[in-house]
């Protein structure tokens, strides 16, 4: 019986929970006993141990289950922590005092190990496990202790005996070390390997099974059975096992990764061992197991079993022992059936991710045997979900089918990955698996009815038989999934259709890699299932869809089996027929199919047979189908119905894109209502829907004006309402795309330009945000990734479409090219992105001269075999499988088709404007052929309308005939298809008016030149091989590109046939034609146009009042009479989107009214009807000004204030151009009607306006027209000419100007008529390719996007400012900016000019032309002359002809010579053919006997030959000298340069200019004076010294004999006898000086008189000059030569600089010029000059040859452009002067109205100073003798470069004015400095500017030649004068 002390103790120790004081009170309870424990006497007193035992232990034994049960917490809260913390204390002591009297105790020590292992459990419940550790390791140190073991930490069993209680301590105190290290994460490594070693040593007690029946611990009692024992032993290990088993896998990467054996692989084998045990004793345990229930086993073994047994497999895979171990225990637990789900989840999911990982680290084998154990594990879980589910339903109610349909996906994905890990080892089992994995797929599919397929593991066998057949050609070669499971007994023939359906699904995704295998892999599955056996004759709607995707596979292998595929989607279409014939009701998916094949049908009839019918048909059926599916306000919409409907509308679009692109609009409405209807049934905002549409460009078709269908307007809103009409509710809707917002402003504000002021409300303005800058911002940031989305791609074309079309209307074509190359740019990517083509081999032939046959230029090719991409075209057969995203956008092949060939015409017509008539001619052609291959009947149409105009400006009339006949074909076979009337009739009047000027100038021409119309068609010429001449070979060049694109579209409003039409009238008339003005434009065309464009919503049409913010102008002029200036500011104050629409069509309309009525206008005028001209003029300009364009009357001042209104400049004006040819219309009918009197009394307003106003008009119209080149140089013209005679008569009176003189006015306008359209190509935007090459190479077409095309060019090359007030000041800076030395311009002024200036100057008929010629440059006062041609230049007699019988042996000569050969003219015809036709038949004989002597050689025939030469050079020689007389007369020596060094002239000048005024009180041109002194030599005729001409420099020839001429002078233009006298002695005084220096000259020539040889007329034999093709193109050399200098830090020269020692050359390249090759060869090698003989070098030495040397010297056949071509060249950014010793070399083949060609521009443009080349065709060793006295004297000159006397006497002079302490010679000093600086600084030496430059030797090497006129006249120099210098690194 306790004591009350004892018992006291005992209470409190249950319930209080003051564990400090209780911990206190029981110390003082054991004081005795425990105070004897901790003394150091070694042996205390066994009698006193008896007593204390007898008295405690009782308190003992009770108190130990007290306080375990007190503190085995598991993890106490924090006031626990705080109140039970000391019982621990107490615990210790307690163990203590037992284990002191433990003695007295049976089994004593035992009892003790045991408590202490329970204060270990508690301290381990607590996390306390370092202490638990101590107090476990303390336990075996005790009982090593007891045994007297040493060495270990464990006592050996062979010691220990028997003992079963002290074997289970053991383990148990090992067990408790093993945890507590593992709870605690531990990161001490030594106390790891001594768990290991515990581990080790513990072994031998656990493999004792009577151990295990012993083992106490917290949850067991002990067991008397054998099953008792092994679940002891079980749960042992268990607890062993465990962490270490967590341990592992959670560092399994680190363990994996170990690929060799570490020093830590024997401590792994222990653990792995361990894990081993444990698997035996499980599968022992499990073999002792009830069938039924497994007693004893925790909930948790669900995953510890596995986890445990696949760490041990991670063990074997690191440590490589026993593999096939740890293998044998994962295959038992698989098989086991005592693993449940989870635990096989763990296991396969384990298992996989160790395979991926030895995968990944390239352990294949290791790989392999987890992921075929995983493979195993997924497909054992899933058959035993199945068997839940078939037997045991209930238990499974937690899993649902969704959950077992991931676990099957899961599964199939994991077998996928194994197939692959097969695959790359080689391993043959690959079909084995497969077969498994579907076999047990085919277990579940019927079980569970919308079981997804077996997707990834079809995906990964079919990617495997790709790889295994990619370089197969054998078609069978690779089995099918069906082949494999037909002998499988457990998958169904519904299974194996639906395994078929996602094989043939895997091959289609697998078709972009492997084409042509996976196309007959589909065509095999497809027929598999289209067989009977698959059970698919049962049902229609399955075989109907695998004919579909039969189809699809079809077409997905090209275009050549569209004929297979047609008949499969036709038999699908009959199949779904006969279905519904069969069956009342047809649900929405059948309906949907049968609707697709129809479309499907129809865009691949428009492959096959784009021309037919059926396709249209097919279509109405589709939409008939589909319109009854989508139902307004249906009540349903489900999964189903939302693919269907997403599928829907990309087939929708497709159809839209085709009949949109074919402008077949009747079905148009149709299909709006059927798009708005599925956004509706979606439930999806209209808002979007507008939005998508737009962006994508799917509410108008091609080349319509209106950017949205009137129809989906009405669609649109009888869902929206009337807000939906508002342009504020398009603005909403695009709000959330700021390219399509920016792209609907642009382009409804695109005629806009100049109504900025018009709206209150700035919030409103919608050009606010549209300009320029804003849509290069928004345009480059969509295409600013890499790479470019095709969306992207497609908005950024569309705003630089549009944005080019702002400025075409505005008249700035240059920029708008630019912007229009930019969008073709990204279009053409797009178009690459969604079409496939190869372009025919093109052939290059050439001619004799080195150029490209004209035939040959034009007869390009279209694409080959064009079609939409594989992929592409696939797309569209996914409907019944994929669903499209109803907000996101689609662009399909015709969307993007359309806008391609609309970006062809706006760049072919914009070139063509600007008169880049071959690049045009590229693009226009490449645009018509895809318009022809793919039956576009709007765009043939139109391609061929514009061809038409262009041949007819080339006056090639059978041409332009054929093209328009074409045209006109067209548009009558297609009116049933182009359903918008308004398009075609715009077209059909655009047409008929081309006709009808094609008709007409086609008549006038042959009248005018004599032709013959139908010969004027260009034929290619025929190559002739030459003997001696050096003309070129036949050369041939074949280039087979595939996958390029080509150019654009039109020019602007023009070439755009976008609005309403007007009538398809035509006008034919010839010289006498009778036209009623009614007919043209008061009749059908006004009133057509009119009803046509305005049908609907006009009413502000009717206004009589414009707003308030306008001028008061116009606003008082809108008050009366309806201005069409304020209309644009009324329609954006309305905000109606049918009135902007409506602006678009009158604003079209209105331009091509225009141009009607210029064509009447022309017609009338060449029957001399004023009247009626006067009111064509009067339509027109109503038509620009007044909002009722078709007003018949109108009121005298209502004419005045039109004249007022169309001669004022209006900022931004969208008629510009047109604007333009009206101005210059009535410039023109002002001068025809000046002189008569008839027509200014009783006609209009027009024959009474002022020549002063006319100026005005006319300098507006060379503002606006400066970048047309042909309106351009027509009001140049006419402005020169009205100037010129301003100044020389008193009728044609002008105000004076205080800063310029008529003379500079007449020289400038003259000027700028001259190389109107050359100076476009010095412009980087047109520069460049020019050829057909771009449409083969469309790489380099790299846009200017964010600046305007006159950026960095030359201020001279500005042919005129922007505006006309800055005109005066900008003619002030051109005179400014020209170059010191004289440029001579000279024209030949005929046809239309000849009459006029006959009328004016009241001259007699008799004159055939007019010379006007202008002298300018920077220092002198300009000189202008307008001479009359009277005389016509026949073939000129030989005075040394030669007898009768050699006149006949010449003849048959020539006759001999001139078989087979045929001679082109490559001017075709111009006014020099009329004035001067010898010189076309000398050139056409020197061709004929050029080619060398005839077949039989002999003395005699050598003897006639050289006769006849000498006769043609003879004959050009004098024709030259009669040319000189009779054109130029006294005036020859206006062409001479400026007298060098004579200071005898200089006085002389000096003097007489000051008697002059002093004595004569007379107002002298002192420039015009000098230039009569210095050319004293030459005889001065009075004419020459004439009043006017000697005070303004300006004259007009008069006939010698008129006879009224002294008599109408009256003495107004005589000089007086003194001011005679005087001049006659200064001209008598210089007569006698020797020969004079003069500076050299350029001459810039009209295209009319180039090719006359103006440098051999005797006047300039000896004159140094140079031709250049514009005054701009001057300054542009010059600058890129300054800029040079300056790139070397060398001063730079006012003329360019050459070492002709730094040369290459390119000798006979075609090998046939022997005796050439021998002179030269030799020669070149001994001056040691780089280059090439006999042999043809790349384009690419040659383009480097240029690039980097002086000079490049050519001398073979033609130009040498068969080596390099044009545009190589001109893509050039330096080029060295060029020496192109070929027959024709220099010769500039004209193209009408366009940009002529010829290789020696090309050289001008890429750089070169200074280029020489032949005129015509030359001999061999002639044109060898000028080529080597040219070299030979340039290198004479550079030899003898030495110190120049004038540049030291120059200096001396500014020496000799220093004046010591004076100041302000600083100007003077740095002259002098610079003169000495150029001379002797930089990298050249001895340079300057007073020595003779490269032409000045070329007059002297022509006195070499034999023939010094036929061969010596033909060289000439292109470029600017250019020195020798030397350099000093040569």
């Amino acid at each position: 019986m306790a004591t009350t002390t004892e018992s006291s103790l005992l209470s409190d120790l249950q319930t209080s929970d003051d564990s400090k004081g209780i911990h206190s009170l029981v110390s003082d309870y054991l004081h005795p006993i425990s105070t004897l424990a901790n003394s150091k006497k070694k042996k205390p007193d066994q009698a006193a141990v008896r007593s204390l035992a007898k008295q405690f232990l009782s308190f003992l034994s009770k108190s130990f289950p007290i306080i375990y049960k007190r503190i085995y917490i598991q993890n106490p809260n924090q006031q626990q922590h705080a109140s039970l913390s000391y019982f621990f204390e107490t615990y210790r002591l307690c163990i203590t005092c037992l284990e002191f009297v433990s003695s007295q105790l049976a089994g004593g020590a035992h009892l003790v190990q045991i408590q202490r292992l329970k204060l270990v459990y508690c301290l381990q419940s607590w996390g306390r496990y370092d202490e638990a550790e101590s107090e476990a390791l303390r336990v075996l140190e005790r009982l090593r202790g007891e045994v007297k073991s040493k060495g270990k930490f464990v006592p050996g069993i062979d010691i220990a005996g028997g003992d079963s209680k002290f074997g289970s301590i053991v383990v148990e105190a090992v067990a408790s070390v093993v945890k507590s290290v593992a709870m605690g994460h531990c990161k001490d490594s030594g106390k790891y390997e001594r768990v290991l070693a515990l581990l080790e040593q513990v072994r031998p007690w656990c493999s004792d099974p009577s151990i295990a029946s012993d083992v106490e611990c917290k949850n067991s009692l002990p067991c008397k059975d054998k099953k008792a024992c092994l679940v002891m032993y079980y749960n042992t290990l268990k607890f062993l096992c465990q962490p270490l088993a967590e341990l592992v896998n959670s560092e399994k990467k680190r363990i994996l990764a170990e690929t060799e054996a570490s020093s830590d692989s024997s401590s792994l084998c222990i653990i792995q061992d361990a894990f081993y045990q444990f698997c035996d004793s499980f599968f022992s345990l499990e073999s002792c197991a009830s069938e039924t229930k497994r007693e004893g086993f925790d909930d948790g073994e669900e995953v510890l079993v596995p986890s445990i047994i696949v760490a041990g497999f991670i063990l074997s895979t690191c440590t490589k022992c026993k593999i096939p171990k740890s293998v044998c225990y994962i295959k038992q637990i698989i098989g086991s059936g005592r693993i449940q789900s989870q635990g096989l989840k763990y296991v396969y999911v384990s298992l996989y991710n160790i395979g991926v990982l030895m995968y990944r680290s390239k352990q294949i084998k290791e790989a392999l045997k987890a992921l075929k154990l995983s493979h195993r594990a997924s497909w054992t879980n899933i058959q035993l979900l199945r068997e839940m589910f078939i037997h045991k339903k209930s238990s499974a109610d937690h899993l649902s089918e969704d959950v077992v349909r991931d676990l099957v996906t899961d599964a199939c994905t994991r077998s996928a990955f194994l197939l692959e890990v097969l695959h790359a080892c080689g391993n043959l089992k690959v079909e084995k698996i497969i077969v498994e994995s579907l076999e047990n797929w085919s277990a579940l599919e019927n079980l569970f009815r919308q079981l997804s397929g077996p997707m990834p593991l079809i995906k990964q066998w079919v990617k495997i038989q790709c790889k295994l057949h990619k370089n197969k050609d054998l078609e069978d070669s690779a089995p099918t999934l069906c082949c494999m499971l037909l002998s499988s007994a457990e998958v169904s023939k519904m299974a194996i259709c639906k395994i078929l359906e996602q094989e043939l699904l895997a091959y289609q995704e697998m078709t972009h890699g492997y084409p042509d295998f996976c196309q007959r892999m589909q065509i095999k599955v497809i027929n598999l299932l289209l067989q009977d056996a698959y059970a698919i004759e049962d049902s229609p709607l399955l075989k109907a869809r695998m004919l579909i995707r039969k189809g699809r596979t079809i077409r997905a292998n090209g275009i050549e089996a569209l004929k297979d595929c047609i008949w499969c989607l036709s038999e699908a279409i009959s199949i779904m027929k006969n279905f519904y014939s069969e069956t009342s009701i047809a649900g929405t998916p059948a309906c949907h199919q049968l609707a697709a094949a129809y479309c499907l049908l129809a865009l691949c009839t428009q492959e096959a047979e784009p021309n037919s019918e059926q396709l249209y048909q097919d279509i109405y059926a589709a939409l008939d189908l589909w319109l009854s599916i989508f139902i307004p306000d249906s009540c349903f919409v489900d999964d189903e119905f939302k693919m269907v409907s997403g599928n829907t509308l990309q087939l929708l679009y497709n159809v839209l894109d085709l009949l949109s692109v074919k402008g077949y609009t009747k079905l148009h409405s149709s299909i709006y209502k059927l798009i708005i209807r599925i956004y509706k049934l979606n439930n999806v905002e209209l808002g979007i829907c507008v939005a998508n549409l737009w962006e994508c460009r799917r509410l108008s078709h091609a080349l319509c004006v209106s950017p949205v269908n009137e129809s989906f307007i009405t669609n649109l809103s009888e869902h929206c309402g009337g807000s939906s009409k508002s342009v504020d509710f398009w603005m909403h809707s695009l709000s959330g795309s700021q390219p399509g917002l920016l792209g609907f402003q642009q382009n409804l504000t695109c005629f806009f330009n100049n109504f900025n002021h018009g709206l209150k409300n700035p919030e409103s303005d919608i050009q606010s945000a549209v300009s320029a800058n804003n849509v290069n911002l928004v345009a480059s940031e969509l295409i600013a990734s890499d790479p470019v989305r095709s969306h992207s791609l497609f908005l950024a074309g569309y705003l630089y479409y549009d944005l080019c079309e702002r400025q075409i209307c505005r008249g700035r074509l240059f920029e708008g090219l630019s912007y229009a190359k930019e969008a073709f740019r990204l279009r053409s990517q797009l178009f690459k992105r969604k079409f496939t083509f190869s372009i025919e081999a093109l052939v290059e032939k050439y001619n004799e001269s080195g150029e490209i046959g004209e035939i040959a230029q034009t007869a390009i090719n279209g694409p080959k075999t064009l079609q939409v991409h594989r992929i592409v075209a696939s797309e569209l057969w996914s409907f019944d499988s994929s669903s499209s995203n109803l907000c996101g956008c689609y662009l399909s092949p015709w969307n993007v088709l359309q806008c391609y060939i609309e970006s062809i015409l706006q760049v072919g017509c914009i070139n063509e404007m600007i008169g880049n008539g071959v690049e045009a001619e590229s693009f226009l052609l490449w645009g018509k052929s895809i318009s022809c291959s793919q039956n576009l009947p709007l765009f043939e149409a139109t391609f061929s309308s514009i061809l038409g105009k262009l041949y007819r400006k080339k006056r090639l009339w059978n041409f332009a005939e054929q093209e328009l006949q074409s045209a006109k074909r067209i548009l009558v076979d297609s009116s049933s298809h182009c359903s918008c009337i308004r398009c075609r009739l715009m077209l059909e009047a655009n047409l008929d008016q081309q006709l009808e000027s094609n008709v007409d100038l086609a008549v006038r021409n042959t009248i005018i030149n004599g032709e013959d119309v139908a010969g004027n068609a260009a034929t290619q010429p025929e190559a002739i091989g030459a003997r001696k001449g050096r003309k070129t070979k036949n050369v041939s060049k074949s280039v087979m590109k595939e996958q390029h694109v080509i150019p654009e579209r039109r020019s602007s409003r023009v070439t755009r046939s976008r609005f309403r039409s007007s009538q398809n009238q035509s006008t034919t008339c010839t010289g006498e034609a009778q036209i009623e003005i009614s007919k043209h434009s008061n009749g059908n065309v006004a009133s057509k146009l009119s009803d046509t464009c305005w049908e609907k919503d006009s009413s502000l049409l009717g206004k009589g009042s414009c707003m308030e913010e306008l001028t008061s102008e116009i606003a008082c002029f809108c008050n009366q009479t309806k201005c069409w200036h304020c209309l644009p500011a009324e329609i954006m104050k309305s905000g109606l989107l049918i009135y902007f629409i409506n602006m678009k069509w009158e604003y079209a309309h209105r331009k091509l009214l225009v141009r009607i009525l210029t064509g009447t206008g022309k017609c009338l005028g060449y029957g001399d009807q004023t009247h009626e001209i006067h009111e064509v003029v009067w339509q027109s300009i109503s038509v620009l000004v007044s909002r009722n364009a078709y007003t018949q009357t109108c009121s005298s001042a209502h004419r005045t204030f039109l004249l007022d209104l169309i001669g004022r400049e209006t900022v931004g004006d969208t008629f510009a151009i047109e604007r333009a040819a009206i101005l210059y219309r009535i410039g023109w009918m002002t001068l025809k009607g000046f002189h008569s009197k008839v027509a200014r009394i009783d006609c209009c307003d027009l024959s009474k306006v002022q020549l002063s106003k006319t100026v005005h008009w006319l300098k507006l119209a060379f503002v606006l027209s400066r970048e047309v080149p042909v309106l351009f140089q027509k009001v140049s013209r006419l402005l020169s000419a009205i100037y010129l005679l301003s100044a020389t008569s008193e009728h044609f009176a002008l105000p004076s100007c205080k800063e310029l003189s008529e003379s500079h006015w007449a020289s400038y306008f003259h000027q700028a008529s001259l190389g109107t359209h050359l100076n476009n190509q010095f412009f980087p935007s047109t520069s460049g390719r020019s050829n057909a090459q771009r449409f083969v190479d469309s790489g380099d077409l790299n846009g200017v996007v964010s600046s305007c095309a006159h950026t960095e060019t030359s201020t001279l090359l500005r042919l005129a400012p922007g505006s006309v007030n800055d005109l005066e000041q900008f003619v002030m800076n051109f005179y400014v900016g020209l170059p010191g030395t004289a440029i001579i311009c000279i024209s030949l002024l005929g046809h239309d000019y000849t009459n006029l200036l006959q009328e004016l100057l009241l001259y007699p008929s008799s004159i055939h032309a007019w010379l006007l010629l202008s002298r300018l440059n920077s220092k002198n006062q300009p000189v202008v002359l307008l001479l009359p041609l009277d005389s016509v230049l026949e073939e000129v007699s030989d005075d040394a002809a030669p007898n009768d019988d050699n006149a006949r042996a010449c003849q048959e000569l020539r006759q001999l010579m001139n078989s087979g050969k045929k001679w082109h003219c490559p001017w075709g015809s111009t006014v020099v053919d009329n004035v001067a036709p010898a010189f076309k038949m000398i050139l056409e004989e020197n061709f004929m006997t050029s080619s060398g002597c005839p077949l039989e050689d002999t003395k005699s025939t050598r003897s006639l030959w050289w006769m006849v030469r000498k006769k043609v050079d003879h004959q050009l020689g004098k024709l030259l000298s009669n040319l000189e007389d009779s054109w130029l007369g006294p005036w020859r020596h206006v062409l001479l340069g400026d007298c060098l060094d004579c200071r005898s002239l200089n006085t002389v000048h000096k003097k007489l200019v000051q008697d002059l005024k002093s004595k004569c009180k007379m107002d002298i041109n002192e420039s015009y004076l000098k230039l009569v002194l210095g050319a004293a030599k030459f005889d001065i005729e009075e004419a020459c010294l004439s009043l006017r001409c000697l005070r303004k420099g300006c004259y007009t020839g008069k006939l010698e004999h008129h006879e009224q001429e002294n008599s109408q002078t009256n003495g107004i233009d005589d000089v007086s006898a003194l001011a005679s006298q005087l001049i006659r002695e200064a001209v008598n005084e210089l007569h006698m000086e020797d020969a004079i220096c003069r500076e050299p000259i350029i001459l810039v020539l009209d295209l009319e008189v180039q090719m006359l040889p103006w440098e051999s007329i005797p006047i300039l034999r000896q004159q140094e000059v140079y031709r250049m093709p514009s005054v701009g193109s001057i300054s542009i050399i010059l600058e890129r030569s300054q800029r040079y200098h300056e790139l070397a830090c060398t001063n730079a020269a006012a003329f360019p600089l050459i070492d002709p020692l730094d040369a290459f050359y390119l000798l006979n390249p075609s090998g046939d010029l022997s005796s050439t090759q021998a002179e030269f060869e030799n020669w070149f090698r001994d001056q040691n000059f780089e280059g090439k003989a006999g042999t043809v070098p790349t384009a690419e030495e040659l383009a480097t040859a240029l690039k980097s040397h002086d000079l490049y010297l050519y001398f073979g056949h033609g130009s040498g452009e068969q080596y390099l071509s044009k545009d190589e060249i001109q893509g050039l950014e330096k080029c060295a002067a060029t020496v192109l010793m070929g027959c024709s070399s220099g010769s500039l083949r004209l193209n009408g109205c366009y940009v002529p060609r010829g290789v020696s521009l090309s050289y001008i443009q890429a750089g070169s100073p200074v280029t020489i080349a032949n005129l015509w065709e030359v001999t061999d060793k002639d044109i060898d003798r000028f080529g080597k006295a040219v070299l030979n004297a340039w290198l004479r000159e550079r030899m003898d470069l030495v110190d120049c006397s004038q540049c030291n006497q120059l200096v001396k002079e500014f020496e000799a004015m220093k004046i010591k302490g004076r100041k302000g010679n600083s100007r003077k000093k740095s002259a002098s400095s610079n003169l000495t600086e150029t001379a002797n600084s930089g990298s050249s030496t001895n340079a300057c500017e007073h020595r003779p430059t490269v032409g000045s030797f070329v007059g002297r090497a022509r006195e070499s030649c034999t023939l010094p006129f036929l061969n010596g006249a033909s060289p000439v120099c292109y470029g600017v004068p250019t020195g020798i210098m030397k350099k000093k690194d040569l």
